[in-house]
């Protein structure tokens, strides 16, 4: 059975506008996505950063689109999560995905309740910059922040450069 990779929208959109998804491609032979997801990230996305670039991804295959199959689950997630990261965690569920590619912190922690293995955006690239797939991570961050917008607070950026021996 080969080991499932899911993604809520933010790592995907992240990524994808600063011109790093390939560093996915390079980690995971397969990334999964809920349609919730696909919605967010594609149709609704449309026009935005990365959305291009996500597209072609999907229709190369490396990341592919699998339903759910879990709605009272997902509706359970509601409560707490947007509908993205409910159908995120529920086709994790699912999938018995090895890894959820998933930013947001609450979403995270319920990943994390449901004995879920989670990382994000910057746990990606300091991964690519460990790799040596990156020269450096502050450059991305500061990428994140101008072109959608991804909120990093000072302390946790200088506990990212840190790790990733930029400071």
């Amino acid at each position: 059975m080969p080991k499932v990779v899911v993604s809520d929208a933010s790592p995907l959109i992240g990524l994808a506008a600063i011109g790093k998804l390939w560093i996915l491609r390079s980690f995971f032979s397969q990334i999964t996505i809920a349609p919730g997801v696909f919605e967010e990230v594609i149709l609704r996305g449309r026009g935005k950063p990365g959305a291009e670039e996500i597209s072609q991804a999907v229709k190369e295959g490396w990341i592919e689109v699998a339903e759910t199959n879990g709605e009272e689950l997902v509706r359970a997630l509601e409560i707490e999560l947007d509908r993205g990261e409910a159908e995120t965690l529920a086709l994790a569920i699912r999938c018995k995905a090895v890894l959820v590619l998933i930013d947001e912190r609450s979403a995270r922690r319920v990943a994390r309740g449901m004995g879920l293995k989670t990382t994000g955006v910057i746990g990606i690239l300091l991964r690519a910059k460990r790799g040596k797939l990156i020269p450096q991570v502050k450059k991305d961050l500061e990428l994140l922040r101008k072109k959608v917008n991804f909120f990093i607070d000072e302390d946790l950026q200088r506990k990212i450069l840190s790790r990733a021996g930029e400071i």
